[in-house]
């Protein structure tokens, strides 16, 4: 080889070089400015409602966390269960931080499951809880049954009807893991919503409902129900410590709940500076006394687990996922 295509090939080499110190040189700068454009973060559901307003209310925090002018959109992506905002985090999203979703690892892991999402677990990566939905057993105010005891024992040995907001709910596949669990004689009615629950209960159609803690709160305030049962610890939430809940019940047995809450989650392939940032930014709102009293108005719970914890649970929760799925008629 002569001297002069030896000498091309040094300068090709020089060349290229200097570009890629120069990408990695830009790409660290641009973690290190983050933000330096507005972020936007999404909701799986339209406008209105507790999901959206906890949007808004994060994204101003952190706007306050980030200072200097930072700007945070809160947007809405509904539709599909959760699916088509997963699918865009997923696939579509650039992974650079400037994309972020509140969403929940029901949204996340049904639609893999059903065969309808379009990515799997290890295309996203969870920040933290956001907050937790809880869920409780309702009864009229006039049922024979004054204790939770005295409900599970009737229901090991007779039918009992029970509504819930529809099949597609993390209420519904709850509750029926615990009745799996317990053994219990349990037939789930799907309506459309709370509101269909709380008139079906109201008017003894269904001798149970189940549904969210915020609309059994408002039922029991105007002394039309009882709450027998709290899958959450329902201090979290404004209802009374002797309320039974999951946990008491269980009394250490082994158990896999389906996990209720809202995360905030981003592409995988986010930079890990980037990440890093997010996390710390999470750790200081969740503290923050003006979004946890959003939180508690909201009848929510302040579900604090971090990221990798709540990923770690993700497989298990698909397992029970998919066996409540099929038992349904969901999933064949």
């Amino acid at each position: 080889m002569n001297h002069a295509v030896w000498k091309r090939l040094f300068c090709c080499l020089i060349v290229s070089l200097v570009f890629i110190g120069s990408a990695v040189c830009i790409s660290a700068a641009a973690e290190k400015k983050y933000p330096s454009s507005p972020i936007n973060i999404y909701g799986p559901f339209a406008a209105g409602g507790p999901v959206d307003t906890i949007n808004r209310v994060f994204a101003k925090k952190l706007e306050a966390y980030f200072g200097h002018g930072a700007v945070v959109v809160p947007q809405n992506k509904p539709g599909g269960g959760g699916s088509i905002l997963a699918s865009y985090i997923a696939k579509s999203a650039r992974p650079d931080g400037y994309t972020l979703a509140n969403i929940s690892g029901h949204h996340i892991c049904v639609p893999i499951l059903l065969g309808t999402g379009s990515y799997s677990l290890k295309d996203f990566t969870i920040i933290g809880q956001l907050v937790v939905f809880p869920s409780v057993l309702v009864v009229p105010a006039d049922s024979p049954w004054k204790t939770f005891q005295q409900f599970m024992d009737y229901a090991k040995t007779h039918p009992v009807k029970y509504g819930h907001p529809g099949n597609a709910s993390t209420i519904f596949l709850r509750v029926e893991n615990f009745i799996k669990h317990f053994d219990l004689k349990m037939e789930g009615i799907p309506l459309k919503g709370d509101s269909e629950t709380a008139t079906a209960v109201l008017g003894k159609h269904v001798a149970v409902g189940a549904m969210s803690a915020g609309t059994a709160k408002g039922l029991m305030a105007a002394g039309k129900v009882r709450v027998l049962f709290s899958f959450d610890k329902p201090t979290s939430f404004g209802l009374p410590a002797d309320t039974p809940h999951l946990a008491g019940v269980l009394r250490g047995a082994a158990y896999t709940d389906i996990e209720p809450g809202q995360v905030l989650a981003v592409n995988s392939k986010t930079p890990p500076a980037i990440i890093r940032t997010l996390e710390d930014a999470w750790k200081e709102i969740m503290k923050d006394p003006e979004f946890q009293k959003t939180v508690a108005d909201l009848n929510l719970g302040l579900g604090y687990m971090d990221g990798k914890t709540f990923t770690a649970k993700l497989p298990a929760n698909m397992a029970v996922l998919k066996e409540m799925l099929q038992k349904s008629g969901q999933l064949k």
